[in-house]
């Protein structure tokens, strides 16, 4: 028998409620005990190099494992925003000591290790002590530049973290089955640390379809949580799937409506319970969506400050950590969500929020998913404002059904229907990059006319005025330059007249997406083609920003 629950003047141990034949994990259709457990971290533990994990392991158990393993040294676990090489080769940089463990194809770097199952290795199954003030983990975002910028997180408030929110949703055994990456603090938090730190265990697959969803839930024990996401809780309740009795459910990663709550709420049978959290600082707050809109904090925490320059401070928080968003404190333990100060955006001395505009376009009949974008984001005012919508319904259609909610100022110019949006994958979000790169993708138009009154005419030429190319490939350039993120034009690689462009004549420029840094451009009055050419566009260095959207 393992000790119950233990915290000395030296830490709390890896596994809390540490009974060897507790199940802290169902595993390739078979319960896995605490003992099991940690002789499988004492295994890891034995073999792998020195230096911190950046750990990328898909299956749960796996990187439940990894952490042990880390933890167990006095190492610290990476976790990247994604398994891409290139994400990966940036983390590791010039750190010769990290290495990544995965337990998929290993990623074309030196420095890969792949996961092994122990099987029936004899190690002991004993239960380490973690120091509080260990730096478990270091939680990588995407930063305005497009490097990772890292948040270490101590032992003690990942434990501390998770006390709260078992707590708070009365955790306490339940079989827990996440469709999030354990990478996410959101799915770290849940799938990783209650079954460490409680009375619970987690499935070991990450299932997306709902059909998955329902069979993995079928072969867990009552009681039985689903930790997901707004997308998938969409998906779910369009499915059509029979679902198993469930306890509860749990959503974060976006913000979740009213309507999609009580539908799932409905379809499910179950209570759907929010989490209001940021990587800098974890979970800090719950809601019921159908309950009410105010989010209630964890025992312990509070709200300092207002508007724009809140903090929040205390209970499983290292230190004081000032919001990235605009809350309305309506007392001492909860407040509204008003947005993130990065989603604001002015129109014509207009403002409102992106979250609030993609709601609505996200809640018209037709459309499956979609988000508003802000090509200018970062000057004073935007421009104009675009969305991409995953949609059978025309351009026309959309805009019509958002006219009756939206100010016309936030109409979306244009709208471009896709087969899908770039959505990272198991949290569901948008990162402004991947909105980025969508955007260049796309065509785009500009509309001309050089009206006869202008001064050029007299001289280009008496009795037969045209537009002149120097002063028609400028307006282009200028006009390609208003639409691109950042990007400049360095060269006309080529450019031909096959028609004159006379004055008061409307006219239409249409630039092609990207191609290898290059932009094709045919100018035509009605269908008749004036002209045709080639831009030069280079990549923009050093990333677009890696905002969530």
């Amino acid at each position: 028998m393992l000790v119950r629950q233990r915290q000395t003047v030296s830490g709390w141990e890896l596994v809390g409620f540490a009974q060897a034949e507790r199940t802290i994990a169902w595993h390739e259709g078979r319960a896995v005990t605490v003992g099991a457990y940690l002789a499988d971290v004492a295994h890891l533990a034995a073999r792998v190099p020195a230096g911190p994990f950046v750990n990328v392991c898909a299956d749960r158990y796996r990187f439940l494992v990894g952490l042990g393993a880390a933890l167990s040294l006095g190492r610290t676990t990476w976790l990247a925003p994604n398994s891409a090489a290139e994400t990966l080769a940036q983390l590791l940089g010039s750190n010769r000591d990290a290495f990544v463990l995965t337990d998929g194809p290993a990623p074309r770097m030196p420095r890969a290790v792949a996961y092994t199952d122990a099987g029936q290795t004899g190690f002991s199954a004993h239960n380490p002590m973690i120091a509080p003030d260990c730096i478990a983990v270091r939680a990588f975002t995407s930063g305005s530049t497009g490097v990772p910028a890292g948040h270490d997180k101590t032992w003690r408030s990942l434990v501390m973290g998770a006390d709260l929110a078992a707590e708070r949703f009365a955790i306490d055994g339940s079989a827990l089955l996440g469709t999030v990456p354990p990478q996410h603090m959101y799915g770290l938090e849940t799938t990783i640390m209650l079954p460490l730190r409680r009375r619970t265990f987690v499935h070991a697959r990450r299932p997306l379809l709902p059909a998955d969803i329902g069979v993995l839930l079928a072969e867990l024990p009552a009681p039985r949580r689903l930790v997901t996401s707004p997308l998938h809780l969409s998906a779910l309740a369009e499915s059509g799937v029979t679902w198993p009795v469930l306890a509860g459910v749990i959503c974060s990663t976006a913000p979740l409506s009213e309507a999609l709550a009580r539908r799932a709420e409905e379809l499910l049978q179950a209570p759907v319970e929010e989490i209001y959290g940021a990587t800098e600082m974890g979970s800090i707050a719950s809601r019921r969506t159908v309950a009410g809109a105010a989010w209630h904090l964890y025992r312990g925490l509070r709200l300092v400050g207002d508007g724009d320059t809140t903090r929040i401070e205390g209970g499983h928080l290292d230190a004081p950590v000032v919001l990235q968003d605009h809350v309305e404190r309506m007392g001492d333990d909860h407040f509204l969500w008003r947005g993130r100060h990065a989603d604001l955006v002015l129109v014509a001395g207009k403002t409102t929020t992106l979250p609030m505009l993609n709601e609505i376009l996200r809640g018209i009949d037709g459309v499956q998913d979609g988000v508003f974008f802000a090509p200018q984001r970062g000057e004073k005012e935007a421009e104009r404002l675009c969305a991409f919508v995953v949609s059978e319904r025309r351009e026309e259609e959309i805009r019509a059904a958002l006219r009756d909610h939206v100010d016309p100022v936030f109409l979306p110019r244009p709208v471009y229907r896709v087969a899908a949006l770039p959505r990272t994958p198991g949290i569901d979000k948008l990162a402004r990059a991947a909105l980025v790169d969508l955007y260049d993708r796309q065509p785009h138009q500009l509309d001309l006319l050089f009206p006869a009154r202008l001064a050029f005419f007299a001289d280009h030429f008496p009795g037969d005025p045209l537009v002149p190319g120097a002063l028609l490939l400028d307006a282009l350039i200028a006009g390609y330059e208003r639409h691109a993120i950042g990007r400049k034009v360095t060269a006309v690689e080529s450019f031909k007249w096959l028609k004159p462009l006379r004055p008061d004549v409307a006219a239409r420029a249409s630039f092609g997406a990207i191609e290898n840094e290059r932009v094709t451009v045919v100018v035509r009055a009605g269908e008749e083609i004036l002209a045709r050419g080639t831009l030069r566009v280079p990549r923009l260095r050093g990333g677009h920003g890696g905002a969530l959207v």
